[in-house]
């Protein structure tokens, strides 16, 4: 099988640069709309690779972007209006397996997540892929105390492991992250 190219977006994204990331956008736009080798929209590789201005000029030159976009990037309006016409979205796997609510900690929409979380969303959803990472995993990676609490108070299981046996405990303890460390086992983790 033979490796699908890069362009010139996606390797400025993939080498976190953010300079040569706009300059390849401003010279061809069309690229905002294009997947990445890996199969994602560069929207959602930027934000995967942290580049949330890189993120935000792609934007820019979209028309439209997907429900797991918009939760991504914090675009309440556009999730609401998802959600409103269909309310099992709350519950829903972008194609790389990560649930909607999941990729709101993530990519710290906190507003958001509280949004999902209030009109259903299971804060016990784990991806379908490999890594089985549920919510309460993307808010222990990112060191977020006040989503993990929310959770928490939602009835997220505090000893859920992912694939592997790595729980959120684990997280906060590899972080050495003893506030969060204590709310989990607190928690009953």
């Amino acid at each position: 099988m033979t490796p699908v190219p890069m362009n010139s977006l996606e390797h400025a994204i993939t080498q976190r640069d953010k300079v040569l990331a706009i300059a390849a956008l401003d010279q061809d736009p069309s690229q905002a709309g294009t997947e990445s080798a890996m199969g994602i929209s560069m929207l959602m590789l930027a934000l995967y690779y942290e580049q949330v201005e890189v993120a935000r000029a792609i934007r820019k030159h979209l028309p439209q972007i997907s429900f797991f976009e918009a939760a991504s990037l914090g675009e309440i309006e556009t999730v609401r209006d998802e959600v409103e016409r269909d309310p099992a979205r709350v519950n829903a796997l972008a194609r790389d397996g990560f649930p909607v609510l999941g990729l709101a900690i993530f990519f710290r929409q906190p507003g958001l997540a509280q949004y999902l979380i209030e009109h259903g969303a299971d804060v016990n959803i784990r991806s379908a892929n490999a890594a089985r990472l549920a919510p309460i995993h993307a808010a222990c990676a990112r060191q977020d105390l006040a989503s993990l609490r929310l959770l928490l108070k939602h009835g997220a299981d505090a000893k859920m492991p992912q694939e592997g046996g790595f729980t959120p405990l684990d997280s906060a303890k590899a972080a050495g992250n003893l506030e969060m460390q204590q709310v989990l086992l607190d928690a009953g983790a």
